[in-house]
């Protein structure tokens, strides 16, 4: 939650920064011309939208960062030929909801479908265009599959948004543009300040990635730095956001910092130097069991049958007993089942219940319990996901996890 406030932070910079820059410019281009005009209300709506999507846009990362979105990719890669997968997957294009998984797919998810009570199917009920802004990648390209920012199961959903908003299937919202930025201005930062603290990062590295001669961390070059850097390349994207609308290529996907030096410097530290230290790739070490332990466990629940776990699930969705009436005699053929089938949470189940029994696009039944499960791991953080490996493996007992 503290990176993302750090998001939001700079999303609202960018966008008074981009009406600071109208405001003292001349262009007559109608796009100019349009965001110039805009009263005060919608000029708040805008920044509003900016900071939303700034605040949400990492919620659908599952345990472990990128690291657990690659252990997902990975496991279901390994189990791509059994009989559930390939029940699931049927209907074209399905396939890389799982083979693809991505934390900007999943985040869209919830955004829409999953963030509800149990009684209410509308949840936060966000409008089209704050949804349109939670969006970076609005076509699903096979060149590059992780790059959508929605998977299959909600592709209706985000088809009807584009068309509300009246946007070309390829084309982005251009908040989403200001949200982006904000994203990748706030995130280089922050990591090299995070990987500074632990000790990661030497003077000359932080030297080389703020563009300086010298550097001290003691006495306070850091902030400095940091201060330095956010104007500057906020000043940046706001002026690279005003060319796209000069030339009405405010909706086209390029991001507004593309191949920006500043940037690239400190990506490129990053990646040479923290992403590859050894406390981070520890943590995937981790990622990598923890991760695909859990989906091994819940392989039990792809191979019941169709109707016997509708069944169980609907009736635990009640808060009915396994063992009353018609439902004991299914509940008597499973056994690890029925405990996995107590971790999942009510409302999720609540969404799988209700999607497979209106589901408009005709996905198989399977295809919404791989889902279902991928909803409960992704919504896990860290520690909860190894205390949950930790229980299903059977090294602690429930109450008793620490």
């Amino acid at each position: 939650m503290t990176h993302s406030l750090e998001v939001a932070h700079v999303g609202i910079y960018i966008v008074e920064m981009v009406f600071k820059l109208l405001k003292n410019n001349s262009l007559t281009e109608l796009n100019v011309k349009q965001w110039r005009s805009l009263d005060e209300e919608h000029r708040n709506a805008i920044c509003t939208f900016v900071e939303t999507a700034c605040l949400v846009h990492d919620l659908g990362n599952p345990p472990f960062g990128h690291f657990g979105e690659k252990a997902i990719r990975s496991w279901f890669n390994s189990n791509k030929e059994k009989t559930w997968f390939k029940t699931a997957t049927s209907v074209p294009r399905s396939k890389r909801d799982f083979l693809h998984f991505d934390g900007n797919m999943q985040g869209f998810r919830i955004l829409t479908r999953l963030q509800r009570n149990l009684n209410d199917p509308y949840g936060l009920n966000l409008t089209a265009t704050q949804l349109a802004t939670a969006i970076k990648y609005p076509k699903f390209n096979p060149k590059k599959p992780e790059k959508c920012g929605f998977f299959e199961s909600e592709a209706a959903i985000k088809k009807e948004i584009w068309a509300k908003l009246g946007l070309d299937d390829e084309s982005r919202h251009p908040c989403s543009l200001l949200m982006e930025a904000a994203d990748d201005v706030a995130y280089c930062v922050s990591d090299l300040e995070d990987a500074s603290e632990k000790g990661l990062l030497t003077e000359m590295d932080l030297s080389q990635a703020f563009n300086k001669n010298k550097f001290s961390v003691d006495n306070g070059d850091i902030t400095r730095a940091r201060t330095d850097f956010t104007n500057r390349i906020v000043q940046k994207a706001a002026e690279s956001f005003i060319d796209r609308l000069q030339n009405s290529k405010h909706c086209a996907t390029p991001p507004l910092l593309e191949a920006y030096a500043d940037l690239d410097r400190q990506k490129k530290v990053s990646r040479e130097r923290v992403y590859s230290s050894r406390l981070v790739l520890a943590n995937e070490v981790t990622g990598f069991a923890v991760i695909p332990g859990l989906l091994d466990h819940f392989i039990r629940l792809f191979e019941m049958k169709e109707r016997d776990f509708r069944i169980l699930a609907e009736t635990y969705v009640k808060r009915e007993s396994f063992y009353v009436g018609d439902v004991s005699k299914v509940a008597a053929n499973y056994t690890e089942e029925l405990g996995l089938l107590s971790l999942l949470s009510r409302k999720h189940l609540s969404v799988y219940i209700e999607t497979v029994k209106d589901d408009k696009n005709k996905f198989p039944e399977m295809f919404h319990r791989l889902h279902l499960i991928l909803d409960l791991i992704a919504g896990m953080t860290d520690h909860y996901a190894l205390d949950t490996y930790r229980l299903v493996s059977g090294q602690v007992l429930y109450g008793h996890r620490h």
